[in-house]
């Protein structure tokens, strides 16, 4: 498994785009022994359906954004970690913080995969789409995420950020 999950992470690093600003981050990842996950911003929706391919789709990470596009932050799993049944438990909360500071949207409890064993990489079963309307504010938006691995009782929190421009 380690070196699969090895080669998706490095397909990742090189495919990525974007994040030249250094307050800005698309990407983030987590890698211990038994559990790898990697959190980004993309803007395809067609994704969710490549992943389906046998073939590993590329992902281009996105931290700019213009009002009218969709932010879609993403959670790619791997572990070896399985409940007393075989299966993986993973779930996760998400927060949008606004450029001012105030909330602009907050999920609590969402799965990320639950009841079934794991596959070798597998990617999120309830992701959430950030739609920036006409009305949102230009600046820097935060996205903060925190994995729950329930079977071992882990928590690992992300930091994500975007710009919203004209």
């Amino acid at each position: 498994m380690k070196s699969l999950l090895w080669s998706v992470i490095l397909l990742f690093t090189l495919n990525i785009f974007g994040s030249e600003i250094d307050s800005l981050k698309a990407l983030a990842d987590y890698k211990s022994s038994d559990l790898q996950i990697i959190f980004a911003l993309i803007n395809d929706r067609g994704f969710f359906d490549e992943w389906q391919k046998p073939e590993l789709p590329k992902i281009s990470t996105e931290d700019t954004y213009k009002r009218g596009e969709e932010a879609i932050p993403v959670i790619i799993f791997g572990t070896d970690r399985k409940d007393v049944n075989g299966n993986a438990n993973l779930s996760y909360d998400i927060k949008i913080t606004k450029p001012d500071g105030s909330i602009y949207g907050e999920f609590k409890q969402l799965e990320v995969w639950y009841g079934a064993p794991a596959p070798m990489m597998h990617l999120l079963k309830q992701p959430i789409i950030i739609s920036i309307e006409e009305k949102d504010p230009l600046g820097v938006y935060t996205v903060e995420a925190k994995v729950y691995e329930n079977t071992k009782k882990q928590t690992i929190s992300f930091k994500l950020a975007f710009k919203v421009v004209e």
